[in-house]
């Protein structure tokens, strides 16, 4: 979990990167944001 600006950077050098933002979240983000961030965890994990 890093700035928008850092997550844009490292998916640039990850061809397979997915990056998700979520509006005002901080380091609680996957408490914040628990359903959508669970359904990408699960869609990464599948992978």
């Amino acid at each position: 979990m890093v700035p928008p600006a850092n997550a844009a950077a490292l998916a640039r050098q990850f061809p397979d990167a997915t990056v998700a933002v979520y509006p005002d979240s901080g380091h609680g983000v996957a408490f914040q944001h628990h359903r959508e961030f669970g359904e990408l965890a699960r869609r990464f994990l599948r992978r």
